[in-house]
């Protein structure tokens, strides 16, 4: 059985193939009607997978098979749920693994994997699209064993979809040895039969420029279709955020959480607050999802950015309100201690953990915090700073968290410069950050995502990829 496969020439010298745009990937890829469409979320994905992506594709994935009349799955441990829309969507497929050991979960989503394609295979579709959630997921290396295990006359044409921010990154900066990187990287290529693509979620414009740096192009699969998208947030969710400073006053008067209640009293006080736009599993020095080096830097950022702000304090007479993950406070207070004479100083938890708080609530403050203050991302290839980049002039600036070469972001965060916003490394010293902080503070940024979503939205490219939209694109 023929099967689709791009014919490029730098699949024949085994190397990786970056799409720099929609329109390349649409005149690429070979004419095929996708006639059922497999939306798998295995949970294995590092620090547990941001459910605004997943519900964002999986809203897309549905709109697709509406349209194409596809049949449809998802197959996952839970739900997905949207505080935005107060939504959920059940598995159609819920499974519940018995074990977290790496060997029963390999098997386990082989096994599962197998039985859902025969599944489909047998009830007459044969044109199959797998979407997986992370190249770190069971769900690659699966449906490689999946397709090499069935019998050719038997096996369906399938396009493999490997969704994830950034590209595998390399054996030596794998967290604890629990997987073998190459064969990762070997799971999401397309071979002979098995067609396969990867797209990454940068949320930075010209990232395709990044990814032409050899550092960068030693992390691309072999005979890999590699194609950066914008992130997966709805035209809904995307216009809301970019609306914000016509809705949040009035979202957070009616706010009763009191974590954020005392951050506005602070504010309405004079204090000028920055927040650091992090989660707090950057702090767990027990994470395995970073290296040694990478989890050092997370606590080097920590000191510097509370050294950055004593100085700015201090420096300017200025009340300052730090506002941090609850996980990293216990160490920002150790650090803190040098600066006790500073009495413009104090610090408050980042409150996007309450239960009290949607997702919504958590964006009016964000922007509230933009507006008359600072943001500070850990990186742009995060859901919390794109979400920054949708608003309408806010000012934020980027502090490349972890350091020491995580996923991609040593290369592309500094393409956020070409739109005025500034950047710099956890590795600068306190004084450069200060710097940068201090600069920021008067320089409001304007959205620079809108060139992005309008030339590699997500949305189009999964659509071109079902074959539903193949030779739309002007």
């Amino acid at each position: 059985m023929k099967k689709n496969r791009l014919e490029k020439e730098q699949f024949s010298q085994g190397e990786g193939y970056v799409v720099p745009s929609n329109k390349e990937l649409d005149s690429l890829v070979k004419p095929w009607k996708c006639d059922a469409i497999i939306h798998i979320i295995s949970g294995t994905i590092i620090g547990g997978g941001p459910s605004v992506k997943y519900w964002g594709v999986e809203n897309a994935l549905r709109k697709i098979a509406d349209e194409g009349n596809i049949r449809y799955t998802l197959v996952s441990k839970s739900p997905i749920g949207d505080s935005l829309s107060k939504r959920t969507i059940a598995p159609d497929v819920q499974v519940f693994p018995s074990q977290s050991d790496w060997t029963y979960l390999y098997k386990f989503w082989d096994k599962l994997t197998k039985n859902i394609i025969e599944e489909t295979s047998r009830s007459g579709y044969k044109n199959i699209m797998v979407f997986s959630e992370g190249y770190t997921a069971f769900v690659p290396l699966g449906i490689q064993n999946t397709f090499n295990s069935l019998p050719l006359e038997n096996t369906p044409n399938i396009r493999l979809i490997t969704r994830d921010s950034s590209l595998p990154d390399l054996p030596d900066n794998q967290w604890g040895g629990r997987f073998n990187s190459n064969a990762y990287k070997s799971s999401v290529r397309n071979d002979k039969l098995l067609e396969s693509y990867f797209i990454t979620n940068s949320g930075v414009p010209g990232a395709y420029e990044a990814y032409s740096k050899a550092e960068v192009k030693v992390r691309i699969p072999k005979k890999s279709i590699v194609i950066d998208t914008a992130f997966p947030f709805s035209n809904k969710d995307a216009q809301l955020i970019s609306d914000a400073d016509k809705w949040y006053d009035k979202e957070l008067i009616n706010c009763s959480d009191n974590n954020l209640r005392e951050i506005l009293m602070k504010i309405s006080e004079g204090f000028v607050p920055i927040s650091w736009l992090t989660n707090g599993e950057i702090f767990d020095f027990e994470a395995n999802w970073m290296t040694k080096k990478q989890k050092e830097s997370s606590y080097k950022a920590l000191r510097k950015l509370v050294i950055s702000a004593s100085q700015l304090s201090e420096k300017k007479d200025q009340k300052i309100l730090l506002i941090l993950p609850n996980e990293s406070i216990q160490f920002a207070q150790q650090y803190l201690k040098s600066y006790q004479r500073i009495k413009n100083l104090d610090v408050s938890t980042y409150p996007s953990r309450s239960p009290n708080l949607t997702r919504k609530t958590v964006i009016a403050f964000d922007y509230l915090i933009g507006k008359k203050g600072l943001l500070v991302g850990r990186t742009a290839q995060t859901n919390a700073f794109y979400q920054v980049l949708l608003m309408p002039e806010v000012k934020a600036c980027i502090l490349t968290t972890p350091a020491k070469n995580y996923m991609n972001t040593t290369f592309t965060d500094p393409l956020l410069k070409n739109y005025g916003i500034e950047v710099e490394s956890a590795d600068s010293l306190a004084s450069e950050i200060y710097k940068m902080i201090e600069k920021s503070l008067v320089n409001p940024i304007k959205s620079p995502i809108g060139k992005l979503i309008k030339n590699n939205s997500f949305d189009e490219c999964i659509a071109i990829l079902s074959g539903i939209n193949t030779g739309k694109i002007n």
